[in-house]
């Protein structure tokens, strides 16, 4: 332990065994780092070859709409190729997406030179360039590319209507909360009936929400419609609502609270989560009754509601899914506790108070901490988390 910082001595987690650790694991740290610009590869080469099965295939003419699709589906994966391989023409560009420092930065395994952690991309097609990606933060992304909405790029307009993910049917999962404490269970957590911040039995709709077609968020694809005009004063964007909840790697039965009293009442009872997992789900259009949006698990393209209504005789399998992503962020959860009878309005109240109260104590812009009221009873509860750590738009491109 000799020759280093002193501020690493006095730490409890810092070891010889720790370095050699982290030593050790690089390969497998590495190989892991690839797999996002894997899978986009496998992406954009199936789709090429699907699409050029149909433009060999004698059944469909040169002029049917098949065909036309196809060959722009060609053109888009040709590109996404080059792109992916950094052979667009600009080589040595570091600001392409792929660049090879900026990618491994972003996924975490170079340090970061301040691009954002763990990005979502989306491929633009069409424009001056046929094509690019371009990347937001991951909980930006989630409503940014979410099911067809719009986004304004580069003086033109694109519609999001595909998720580039091959076999979406298998990454489909499902998960369940508690209405009590917003907490998620998913994985092996699923079969879980007692809330582990309440105690609460989950033994129905009361008491907990279900989620059956889950899909991580991934990569997607828009289509551009028309350029921008010099008249469009308000840009149009689809409107999507989500939700926010939050889980503990290893049990939420770890952390220890500190209660807060004022003489001899409790007042709150307060857990600090190092690095908890927060996950947001879009559920729905809010212009929608209905929760999910319709997807095509073959090709992962958003269909319309009348496509999943009356599907074609060649149809491929639509289901309602709802995506979702995921980060960690140190973070506070606040438990009202009864007697301070607060329901929904009062403790948005107490949430922006107690936001606002951290911003100015640390220093912080408003924007970099996260807040939300967690449960869905008549007693919720209070979620802080830093949301710096998953970057924001100042740190985005």
């Amino acid at each position: 332990m000799e020759g280093i910082l002193p501020q690493l001595q006095t730490t409890n987690w810092y070891s010889e065994a720790f370095l050699i650790s982290h030593i050790d694991n690089i390969p497998q740290v590495f190989d892991t780092a690839i797999n996002r610009w894997r899978e986009l590869y496998r992406s954009a080469q199936e789709q090429m070859v699907r699409a050029q099965g149909i433009l060999s295939n004698p059944v469909y003419g040169p002029n049917s709409e098949e065909s036309r699709n196809a060959w722009n589906l060609e053109k888009q994966a040709v590109r996404q190729l080059d792109l992916l391989r950094n052979e667009s023409g600009n080589r040595g560009n570091n600001l392409s997406e792929f660049y090879p420092y900026r990618y491994l930065a972003s996924e975490g395994f170079l340090p970061g030179y301040n691009f954002t952690r763990l990005p979502l991309r989306a491929f633009l097609s069409g424009g001056k360039q046929d094509g690019e990606y371009i990347s937001r933060p991951r909980f930006l992304a989630l409503r940014e590319f979410g099911p067809r909405n719009i986004v304004y790029y580069n003086g033109l307009k694109f519609n999001i209507n595909r998720m580039n993910t091959m076999d979406a049917a298998s990454k489909l999962v499902r998960a369940k909360t508690s209405k009590h404490s917003g907490y998620f269970f998913i994985g092996e957590d699923y079969n879980a009936n007692l809330c582990p911040v309440t105690h609460t039995q989950m033994d129905g709709d009361a008491h907990r929400d279900l989620f059956t077609d889950l899909i991580p968020m991934a990569e997607t694809t828009g289509d551009v419609q028309e350029r921008i005009s010099c008249e469009e004063e308000e840009r149009t964007s689809t409107g999507f609502e989500l939700k926010t909840y939050f889980s503990v790697t290893g049990g939420f039965e770890q952390t220890k609270p500190v209660e807060v009293y004022h003489e001899d009442d409790l007042l709150l009872r307060m857990y600090f989560i190092p690095a908890a997992n927060i996950i947001q789900v879009n559920t729905r259009w809010r212009r929608s009754k209905t929760k999910g949006f319709p997807m095509g698990l073959r090709t992962g393209f958003w269909k319309r509601e009348k496509e999943m209504e009356t599907p074609g005789p060649n149809a491929e399998e639509i289901r309602r899914i709802m995506p979702y992503t995921t980060g960690n962020a140190d973070s506070l959860y606040i438990q009202p506790v009864s007697r301070l009878n607060l329901e929904t309005g009062p403790t948005s109240t107490l949430l922006y108070a107690l936001k606002r109260a951290v911003e100015n104590l640390y220093q912080v812009e408003s924007n970099e901490i996260g807040a939300y009221v967690m449960g869905e009873t008549e007693r919720p509860n209070i979620l802080l988390f830093i949301r710096r750590l998953f970057g924001n738009r100042k740190r985005g491109l």
